[in-house]
This record gives structure tokens, sequence and C-alpha cells, in this order.
């Protein structure tokens, strides 16, 4: 390891372990997301250091650190699983047992107890060896296994933040772009970081080195960047720092009034209401706005979500169909889908949600009185 391979490595551990308490000691801003963030720039730290100590030739001095790191890697992926959910507020069984995620990292370790616990005699003379003769690692059942299960993760982490992603499309869930856009740039970094240690490390470890050690630090020199342009993403969230669901809105009270009596207008049109494939994105770009905020519009001046709002409109048209005597040779699932319901739990859900009571009841009770 060069000189200019020491610093980055120093420098990246260093600014990590300073990320680390910062984000320990935010005191009521802390929260669940910060302190998986916090584990894990801990465990990146600890692994930058452990690397400069090993190609220094000072973990020498230190033997009992021979091995660490790579079961440190047993841990990154549940950790930036949880990071994403708690950042996004994502309620998922993937999340709800935690210790279930940390059986691999203790089996690994129990199962290398002898390798872990070499005398220390025994492991200066291995890493002796492993100097003298420029170890290059081979494919063993181990490095198989780290490689499956961050991968695994980084697709359950990526799965979470899809679905979040499409919730807010769909029906304008308060997640704002700030934090799908830094919750994406984590996950971006991560994959690159773990392309590039999978792809050298089995071809060229040496260009590892000098590679992986630079792209680690400057990923933790922009989360401390970030954290400081940004305090907001490291405070509770954005979701519930401030309890003001659109605290950074851009529209004035001219434009939501103007945008409330277009969408208004375009609502009372039995062609867009009907339209089974309606979601937030769509209707939003019929109006030119972004989808949060046509969400911000729907919550603040009709006081409801996206989803409620169309039922309403859906249901209160199956009424009137329903009392048309028109209407008398269809069946009522017949009409639940001409005003839009795409399946017959959604339509009774939501029937049942406005009315309070089954179709079938309303329909009785109307003929009942007439």
């Amino acid at each position: 390891m060069n000189t200019v391979q020491t610093i980055v490595s120093i420098l990246g551990g260093v600014q990590g372990l300073f990320l680390t308490i910062l984000l320990f000691q935010a005191g009521k801003k802390n929260n669940n997301a910060n302190r998986y963030l916090a584990f894990l720039l801990l465990l990146i730290s600890l692994t930058l250091i452990i690397a400069y100590l090993h190609f220094s030739k000072l973990v020498l001095a230190t033997p009992h650190l021979l091995g660490i790191s790579p079961y440190f890697t047993l841990l990154y992926g549940p950790l930036l699983l949880f990071y994403i959910a708690a950042f996004l507020d994502v309620k998922t069984p993937l999340v709800e047992r935690k210790w279930l995620h940390f059986i691999p990292f203790v089996v690994l370790v129990a199962a290398s107890y002898q390798y872990l616990g070499m005398p220390t005699a025994t492991k200066i003379s291995y890493l002796t060896n492993i100097f003298e003769d420029r170890y290059q690692p081979s494919i063993n059942p181990f490095a198989m296994v780290r490689i499956a299960h961050l991968f695994i993760y980084c697709l359950l982490s990526f799965y979470l933040f899809r679905k979040v992603f499409r919730s807010r499309q769909n029906n304008g869930r308060n997640v704002s772009s700030l934090q799908l856009r830094w919750a994406g740039s984590i996950l971006l970094a991560s994959v690159i970081i773990w392309t590039i240690y999978l792809s050298t490390y089995f071809y060229d470890f040496n260009l590892m080195n000098e590679i992986l050690p630079a792209l680690i630090t400057l990923s933790i020199f922009v989360v401390g960047f970030v954290g400081l342009k940004t305090p907001e993403l490291f405070q509770e969230g954005l979701i519930r720092r401030s309890g003001k669901k659109y605290e950074y809105s851009r529209l004035t009270n001219a434009a939501k009034e103007r945008y409330s009596e277009e969408l208004q207008l375009l609502l009372d049109d039995p062609a867009v209401f009907t339209n089974s494939e309606l979601n937030l994105q769509e209707l939003a770009t019929q109006m030119n706005i972004s989808a949060q905020e046509l969400s911000q519009i729907i919550n603040e001046k009709f006081g409801q979500s996206f989803p409620d709002l169309i039922n309403d409109i859906r249901i209160a048209e199956t009424q009137r169909r329903l009392q048309d005597s028109a209407n008398e040779h269809l069946t009522i699932l017949a009409i639940a889908y001409d005003v839009g319901f795409n399946s017959k739990s959604a339509f009774y859900s939501a029937f049942k949600k406005v009315t309070g009571e089954t179709p079938s009841a309303f329909l009785k009770r109307n003929k009942t009185s007439n």
C-alpha cells in the first residue's frame, strides 16, 4: 500500500468514525435510521482501518485483527436493508424480526472459531507467509457465501425502495423526492462499491486495494457533506421531523386554488375517474405538476388521500347507477367495473367504507323505499 492509499484509508476510517459518533450523539433527533447508518459507517470505517494495518504490515503488531473484517460483510446487508426500511418508513415483514438477519453472521463466526482463535504466534507466522508469498485470494465457500449474502440484501433493499417509489406514484404516499434521491443514492453507491469489490477480488487483488479504499472514503465524505448541506435527512426524517407534511412545498396559496379547481373539473369527467388505470402520477401529468404537489392539493383542499378521493367519486357514481332503472339488467359487479374498480374485493371494501353498508343492502334499501 503506497503513501496515497495509506492516507486515503486513514482519512476514510477517521471520518467514518467521526460521523458514527455524531449520529449516535444526535440526542432526541436520533432515530432508528440514523442508528443503522451509524453502525454501517462504523463497520466500514473499521474495515478501512484494518485494511490499512494489514497492507502496512502493522497488523503484525495486532495479529488478533486477522480475518475479522470479512465477517463484517455479513452485517452490511442487514444494516443496509434496515436503514432503507427505517428511512423510508416502510412497514414490511422483512424487518419485523431483525435478529433472524444476523443468524448467518453468528453461524459463520461460530464455525470459524478455531481459525479466529489461533494462538498469536500462529497468526503472526500466517501473516508473514501472506506478505512473503504475495497471497492471492482463491474461490472458497466462505467468500461465495458472503458474495451471495450481500447480493441478496442489495436486491431486498432495492425491492423496498421500488415499493415506496411506486406507492408514492400511485397513491400519493408522503415521501419526498429528496428522501427518494438520498435512499436511491445510498443503494447505488452500495451496488457500485460491491460490484467493484466483486469484479476485482478474483481478478486483481492489488487493484482492488487501490480502488476500493478511495471509493469508500469518497462515499463517507459525501455522507458528511450531505449532512452539512441537508441536515433534515438525519433528523427524524422528512416525514416526521416537524409534523408538517409539506413544509418544503413551493406551491403558493393561489396556485393551490387554481390547481384544485382544475382537479375538480377533471374529476367531474366520467372518462377520467372511470379509468381503472388512473393513478396519482397520471393525473399529475395531465395537470402538468408533480405527483407530490398533486398529493398536497388533494390532502389540503379535499381533506383526503388520492385513493379515498377517487373511491368516493366512484362510489357516488355507483350509487347513482344502482338507482337508475336503466341499469337494472346489470349486476352490481358489472357496474363496479364500469365505474373504474378493477377487483371485487376493492369495490366492496370501498363501498362499505364510504356508505357503511354493502352494495346489496344499499340496493335493497332503495328498492324498498321506492
